[in-house]
């Protein structure tokens, strides 16, 4: 990838991971890199069976 490319993508990325979003399992809104940090959570928390089953968060671009 081109150096002006790349600059340009992680731009749009990182303005994408600041963005608001609603999260319909919990209801409430977070930014997306915070929604990330979540999945994680509950990934970590079925891994050590603390959760029954993971729900993915789904989001539109």
């Amino acid at each position: 990838m081109l150096d002006e490319a790349r600059e340009t993508f992680l731009a749009v990325f990182e303005q994408r991971m600041w963005e608001d979003a609603l999260d319909p399992s919990s209801g409430k809104t977070m930014n997306i890199r915070r929604h990330m940090e979540m999945q994680a959570q509950k990934m970590k928390e079925v891994l050590d069976g603390t959760r029954p089953e993971y729900e993915p968060y789904r989001t539109e671009w």
